[in-house]
């Protein structure tokens, strides 16, 4: 047992209580040293405290459940596991009060834990698509506190995913940087211990438009546009100047159009390929007429050169100039995917005028017809199609059209490169 302290007061009012007590001839009070009786021992609210321990002065052993008429001697030490120890000395103490002993110790406790309570680091996790909600891969995604711990870094996986562990809580901002898209920041709170699962980022897609001043007209805008887009490249070799990627690209007027289509007909790959497909025509022995040997091969790369290029002055020039039509493809890249594959395969029948609305695309079925009637002369009589099959091919060349449309929405985009 621990050493006891007496009760404050306690050997103050030990003579004024016996002196009472015995006038009184109140059954088993004694002064101290002498025979007492046993009380219940009670705390300062006046209830029983069970749990406590102790002795008399004759070394007989007390528990709180002792009651009166068991003569003990006074004074009688007490002790509590949760309270601290008193000397009760005085019989008319009805009331042993004992003190709580564990106030104190729980203050510099409660302060010593209370930063492992409250700053405990937590886990922050997202995902990075883009309009569409396509995952982006490799985008870089920065972790910044403010000071209160390093920046951190890291780039998003193949599904888009990212994560961070044990960040200490309170505000963040996260950065998100990736080729070919706007860069996005966003802030929060994160909470002590909490495991933050963001919603999807989604980032926008970085405009290839050069920026230009109010007080040019509307062909000097197209002409500053046309620039960009002469700069477009498939894998940074083939020619992809009509796309758009400019949803408000001004209208352009004939001779830009014809600027465009010469750009892309005499362009060195045109001239390349046009040469791999005579060559693969003199394998054959397509178009006989022409014969074999040099001159065959010179009439054959000569009428599939010709024969392209009318096709692009028919398709992109006159037609379009006759109708007032946009020849360009305009890139969508944002909204479901389903509805872009709608976008694409509809600009097949649809196409944007020069009043920048949507309309049917007159151009584009004149041109299926009038081209192939025309080209038709570029080979020996022998080898021409007749009618049905030029009808036949203007059908075929629709769902072609439809096809480079869904290749120009979901994959020349990635691939085109800008030729400096």
């Amino acid at each position: 047992m621990k050493t006891p302290r007496i009760l404050p007061g306690a050997e103050r009012y030990c003579s004024r209580c016996f002196r009472e007590c015995r006038t009184r001839n109140t059954r088993g009070l004694a002064p101290p040293g002498k025979l007492g009786q046993a009380t219940r021992v009670r705390d300062t609210e006046g209830g029983t405290i069970d749990g406590v321990t102790g002795s008399g002065a004759d070394g007989f052993p007390l528990h709180s459940d002792f009651v009166s008429n068991f003569k003990i001697r006074l004074p009688v030490a007490l002790e509590h596991p949760r309270r601290m120890p008193v000397v009760f000395s005085n019989p008319c103490h009805r009331v042993a009060a004992l003190r709580i002993a564990t106030r104190r110790p729980l203050l510099p406790l409660f302060l010593a834990m209370a930063p492992l309570v409250f700053c405990q680091p937590g886990d922050i996790a997202g995902t990075v698509v883009d309009a569409s909600g396509a995952a982006v891969r490799g985008a870089e995604v920065k972790l910044l506190l403010d000071g209160r711990a390093p920046d951190r870094e890291t780039q998003s996986a193949e599904s888009g995913d990212f994560s961070f562990q044990n960040v200490a809580s309170g505000p963040y901002r996260l950065s998100f940087i990736a080729k070919g898209f706007a860069p996005r920041t966003i802030t929060g709170e994160l909470r002590s211990g909490e495991t933050l699962n963001l919603p999807q980022t989604a980032l926008a897609i970085e405009s290839l438009a050069t920026d230009v001043t109010v007080t040019q007209t509307q062909s000097e805008l197209a002409e500053a546009q046309i620039k960009v887009e002469e700069q477009q490249r498939l894998l940074g070799v083939l020619p992809n100047f009509f796309a758009a990627y400019d949803r408000d690209a001004a209208p352009l007027n004939a001779k830009q159009k014809l600027e465009l289509t010469a750009r892309t007909w005499f362009d060195p790959s045109s001239f390349a390929i046009e040469g791999i497909i005579a060559g693969v025509w003199q394998a054959q022995n397509t178009h006989k007429g022409f014969g074999q040997g040099a001159q065959g091969y010179a009439k054959r790369y000569g009428a599939g050169f010709a024969d392209y290029g009318t096709s692009l002055l028919m398709e992109k020039v006159v037609t379009t100039t006759i109708f007032k039509q946009d020849p360009r493809y305009f890139y969508r890249g944002t909204g479901t995917k389903r509805s872009r594959v709608y976008y694409a395969i509809s600009r097949t029948f649809v196409c944007r005028g020069d009043n920048k609305k949507d309309q049917f695309c007159y151009s584009s079925f004149v041109n299926r017809l009038g081209t192939g009637f025309l080209t038709n002369y570029y080979y020996p009589a022998a080898d021409r199609d007749h009618t049905g099959v030029v009808m036949r091919n203007s059908a075929l060349s629709i769902g072609f059209d439809a096809l480079g449309n869904l290749f120009q929405e979901f994959l020349a985009r990635k691939i085109t490169r800008k030729k400096q």
